[in-house]
């Protein structure tokens, strides 16, 4: 975009106006490398242990990705904040660049949070709306999850008849997709049960291809 930019719109100035010092405008400088940017990744990556220096869009995003996460809460707030981090930097860039605005650290890391915050309740993790990045940083960290567990019964069937239950499921990495299933009669002995591999699916139609396989003989 900004090689187009560059190529197109000759009158326009092309240095970046989120440093302070001469820089040449780039997609890796507003992200990454520039002053504002490296400040806010450094704000967030520090506190999780993540380190930020010196890497690409892909490599910032796949640090935090595949940090060290203690606890599923951890391991959600690490997968998502790069995207809102990503996101508020382009807003504070389009802000500098055309409204002629000035930007503040504090306020898109604030701005980060808040997204963060919202995200993290909708997912059921309950966060106050006036969390900052150290609060979210502690419910991180004392997170533990609830256990819960639910009896799951098997209900016999009318005498002198037989109940079937049918399963599928695929691997989208492996394109592979398999069927299976068991058949019980009313004393709630084992009749027959059977797996097999079929031709690559979503899950949903190995569901079908299951209950089919199981009415067709």
């Amino acid at each position: 975009m900004f090689d187009r930019i560059k190529k197109y719109a000759t009158n326009v100035d092309h240095i970046c106006k989120c440093c302070t010092q001469s820089v040449e405008e780039s997609i890796l400088n507003v992200f990454i490398h520039g002053e504002m940017a490296t400040r806010v990744w450094k704000y967030f990556g520090d506190s999780m242990g993540i380190n930020m220096q010196n890497k690409s869009i892909q490599g910032m995003i796949l640090s935090s990705w595949h940090c060290n996460s203690k606890n599923s809460m951890m391991r959600v707030v690490c997968q998502s904040i790069p995207i809102f981090i990503c996101w508020e930097i382009w807003n504070t860039w389009s802000s500098i660049k055309y409204n002629q605005k000035r930007y503040s650290v504090g306020k898109i890391c604030y701005e980060v949070s808040q997204h963060l915050i919202r995200f993290m309740n909708n997912k059921g993790y309950k966060m106050d709306t006036n969390y900052n990045w150290s609060s979210i940083c502690k419910a991180m960290e004392s997170y533990k999850a609830k256990l819960s567990s639910k009896p799951i019964t098997w209900n016999k069937p009318p005498e002198n008849t037989i109940k079937v239950k049918t399963d599928g499921s695929s691997a989208i990495q492996e394109s592979k997709a398999e069927i299976g299933g068991i058949a019980r009669d009313y004393k709630g002995d084992i009749i027959m049960a059977f797996v097999k591999s079929i031709s690559f699916c979503s899950n949903n139609n190995a569901e079908t291809k299951g209950a089919s396989f199981v009415s067709t003989g």
